[in-house]
């Protein structure tokens, strides 16, 4: 729907991206946050090149967008903290199935 797999796919890399190598750990290195930002210019570029083609309306990739980066940010939140974290990629799925139990 509206490039709603794409934004999702690649916004979820982004997240897991910066959490595996840590972008966010206050050393300076540029290439970290070029790494992260990668999929979101390729699902960008993506979103472009449908509303260039005349496959969607702007509108609709908009949407798509929006959508499918709130998904992946609720996907990625549900089971890891956030990158900053200074845990950022040890999974929270154990601390979830204690509040479920």
């Amino acid at each position: 729907m509206f490039l709603l797999g794409s934004f999702a796919g690649l916004g979820f890399l982004s997240w897991y991206l910066a959490g595996k190598i840590k972008v966010f750990d206050r050393r300076g290195h540029v290439a970290k946050l070029c790494i992260v930002l990668s999929p979101l210019l390729l699902a960008a570029l993506v979103a472009v090149s449908r509303v260039d083609d005349y496959w969607h309306h702007w509108q609709d990739v908009c949407t798509g967008g929006l959508l499918g980066l709130s998904i992946a940010s609720i996907c990625y939140l549900q089971f890891f903290p956030l990158p900053s974290d200074e845990n950022g990629m040890i999974q929270t799925s154990s601390r979830v199935n204690c509040l479920l139990h």
